[in-house]
């Protein structure tokens, strides 16, 4: 692990001597950088799109793809739109060749992981809140009552798979990468959820970024706390790192991060990823 922190920690000093560019360089070498997700690491609707990456929609300006390009790493990213915790360790989704964490080889040396969400927090979130007709009956219910256990489940899933990738690559730097905040500020044109409906969702948030955290800590690996570090970034802010209800041609889906929270999150995984390096020391 030092040697694969150490490594990195020069391929991050070089990268910060660098400007960008907007196509992947080629990379030498066999290591390579995992990245296994759901859409909010996918990047559904941020142009240009991945050509053959079909239903998952993945971004060529993702995160993932930020990340990889400034640190000279080969990127492998299998993270998909719609992902569950299960697509990643037991059950292919559907078109796709294997589950994600068949992506992990021995010349694996990154990975990040950002999943969770779609194991039933999403879809009832959005249904029984942002979407709700009636959100003043159903969101209250839903965060005050059903969340919770529904948060025990995805800690136990998020906490299996950390274990899978550190058992199948465990010389590499793992990082879980948090959810975007999209409800963290009032209501606008762009987002129009109630006022107190809109806390109730960033109650939401804020509690599975809890259990983020949380899994974290218990198996040892770094946080990248983006539902925090969206604040202040909500689609009615000036500066939003994510879309409302509606998406933002070539910029993101509804609800999901635009162009500028990738950028956000790839500038996050190189600040955890030169902590690591760091505490390696």
């Amino acid at each position: 692990m030092r040697r694969v922190l150490v490594g990195l920690a020069v391929l991050i000093a070089t990268a910060a001597c660098q400007q960008p560019t907007e196509t992947q360089p080629d990379v030498t070498g066999s290591d390579t950088y995992v990245a296994i997700g759901d859409s909010y690491t996918s990047g559904p609707g941020i142009a240009p799109a991945v050509a053959d990456s079909g239903p998952c929609q993945r971004s060529k300006r993702n995160y993932p793809s930020l990340v990889a390009e400034r640190i000279g790493l080969k990127l492998v990213d299998v993270s998909c739109g719609s992902a569950t915790t299960a697509n990643v360790l037991d059950t292919p989704q559907a078109g796709a060749p294997a589950v994600q964490i068949d992506a992990l080889t021995e010349s694996t040396v990154l990975v990040t992981v950002g999943i969770g969400a779609n194991d039933g927090y999403s879809t009832r979130l959005f249904s029984q809140c942002v979407f709700a007709k009636n959100p003043g009956r159903t969101c209250g219910p839903f965060v005050n009552e059903d969340l919770e256990p529904l948060l025990d489940r995805i800690e136990v899933s998020v906490g299996a798979i950390l274990d899978a990738v550190q058992q199948r690559a465990p010389q590499a730097t793992v990082l879980l990468v948090g959810y975007l905040s999209f409800a963290s500020g009032a209501p606008c044109d762009v987002l129009d959820v109630p006022a107190d409906t809109l806390k109730l969702v960033h109650e939401a948030e804020q509690r599975l970024a809890d259990v983020m955290s949380g899994v974290a800590q218990a198996h040892d690996v770094r946080l990248v706390p983006m539902t925090q570090l969206s604040i202040g970034h909500d689609p009615c802010s000036d500066e939003p790192w994510t879309n409302g209800t509606t998406e933002t041609r070539d910029d993101g889906a509804w609800l999901h991060p635009r162009r500028a929270g990738m950028e956000a999150t790839a500038d996050a995984v190189i600040d955890a990823l030169d902590a690591e390096t760091s505490a390696a020391k």
